[in-house]
């Protein structure tokens, strides 16, 4: 919880790129992201269950490290 008694951000933000990693890793091929984004709708006070949820929009052309 952060000082205004709802969740920090941060531990959000990685249970989100935790479902992320599952869903662009699914093919058995490694995948990352070169830029992420979240938009927080609303805020998470003490005792939510949050679950996170990825789905896969579009596979772009890749880009070989």
């Amino acid at each position: 919880m952060n000082f205004h008694d709802v969740a920090h951000g941060g531990p959000i933000f990685a249970l989100a790129d935790a479902a992320f990693a599952a869903a662009s890793n699914s093919y058995g091929v490694k995948a990352v992201a070169f830029n992420v984004n979240i938009t927080y709708l609303s805020a998470v006070e003490a005792g939510m269950r949050l679950l996170a949820e990825a789905r896969e929009t579009s596979q772009g052309e890749r880009i070989r490290l």
